[in-house]
């Protein structure tokens, strides 16, 4: 999508590098959220997302959670 949106031609090496590097960083999200499993880790992730993308918009407050 990134490639097509900016009209640029990515080798076959270059995107595995990319995605690879975007899979550790979320596998690294996952384990340090504290969760038990990488389930329960994703869905800690995601939650935090959401409340700081709130807190962002102001239709919440510090602490709340």
């Amino acid at each position: 999508m990134s490639q097509n949106a900016q009209h640029l031609s990515w080798k076959a090496e270059e995107v595995d590098n990319k995605l690879k590097g975007l899979m550790e960083h979320i596998y690294a999200q996952l384990i340090s959220s504290g969760g038990e499993t990488l389930d329960s880790g994703a869905n800690w992730v995601s939650f935090l997302k959401v409340v700081n993308g709130m807190k962002d918009l102001g239709w919440v407050s510090e602490g709340w959670y």
